[in-house]
């Protein structure tokens, strides 16, 4: 079995302040270098996240795991259409005591000034040239997968910044390319999905952020009869106004109920309904976050959204993070 003789570079922690440089440097392929024997190690950090856990600590965070990996430049190879495409070995481990195991090949190259990855065999153009702030591109454009999504979201990647510092943790990098990756916000399910990726010059990718995130609001039914355990009875009955763990106001819309955790939309009319709702929309310190009609086939069901007291923001949280940071980067080269 071949040696390898590594060289890496260490990296430096300090801590910066952000500042912003000419952002002169466009060029895709320059935060991407293509190299044999280039390699990058990485920390990724996931972390779980329900304020409903009974193991979760006051921020939420159920549990924190992380792993290594190192993703390392092979051999080139013949791409079948007159292009040279680059072998990405990946190796994982859970830590620095173990030794790396393959976990996959994937592939990379360049090609029409663009940065071409193969994930598992999927092609996504990574990074394109020239890189301008805010602009747009179909990631998508050698696979099937799209610009646009079925439901109607925007598919494509977007550059946050580019040509300046970024800072995560306590490392520092510049100039850098920040590209969000996926940016979807659905307030129909109070849901949202975010990927952001940094590429540093002459390194690669130095940092990716992956964050998935649901917000569970109190919720009321006109089709409920009585509203058992209602966070705005009990210990908060007797407040007209609430304020969440965040500092924030919430009026109490069952303050003025004679029976706090009867039902205010229950067997009434719709303009009965629409009227409650108004009430509790508007104004200073609403309760309401919003409101939708469902069919449950016999009858439509308003189902209203509210603050709930019991959580600091106001609602409940439900969701993963996570974070792949730079180790060590460098070349290793192959010895007899």
């Amino acid at each position: 079995m071949k040696n390898l003789l590594i060289y890496f570079i260490p990296i430096i922690f300090c801590a910066c302040t952000s500042t912003i440089e000419d952002p002169k440097y466009t060029s895709g392929t320059m935060y991407y270098p293509i190299e044999e024997g280039w390699y990058i190690s990485y920390k990724i950090d996931t972390t779980f996240i329900d304020f409903d856990d009974q193991n979760a600590d006051q921020d939420g965070i159920v549990s924190v795991s992380s792993i290594q990996l190192k993703e390392f430049i092979s051999s080139p190879y013949d791409d079948g259409f007159g292009g040279q495409n680059f072998k990405l070995d990946r190796y994982k481990r859970l830590d620095e005591t173990m030794e790396w195991e393959l976990d996959s090949v994937w592939a990379l190259t360049y090609r029409n000034g663009q940065v071409i990855k193969y994930e598992n065999g999927i092609p996504y153009i990574k990074l394109v040239n020239p890189l301008e702030d805010r602009m747009k591109w179909n990631q998508n454009a050698y696979n099937n997968q799209g610009a646009t999504s079925s439901s109607g979201f925007d598919l494509r990647y977007e550059v946050a910044s580019v040509g300046r510092v970024y800072v995560f943790g306590n490392q520092t990098y510049s100039p850098t390319a920040v590209i969000n990756e996926i940016d979807q916000e659905n307030d129909i399910t109070n849901s949202s999905v975010k990927l952001i990726s940094v590429y540093a010059k002459d390194i690669g990718l130095v940092y990716k952020d992956y964050k998935t995130s649901k917000k569970r609001y109190y919720q009321v039914k006109s089709s409920d009869a009585s509203l058992t355990g209602n966070p705005y009875c009990g210990s908060n009955e007797n407040e007209e106004v609430i304020t969440l763990g965040n500092g924030q106001r919430v009026v109490n819309p069952f303050y003025e109920q004679d029976i706090c955790e009867e039902n205010p939309i229950y067997n009434v009319s719709s303009d009965s309904i629409e009227q409650w709702i108004s009430r509790w929309e508007g104004g200073t310190n609403n309760a309401i976050v919003d409101w939708e009609t469902q069919s449950n086939g016999t009858e439509t069901v308003y189902v209203v959204s509210l603050y709930h007291p019991d959580y600091k923001n106001g609602f409940n949280e439900v969701g993963t993070e996570i974070k792949q940071s730079i180790i060590e980067y460098g070349i290793a080269f192959p010895t007899e």
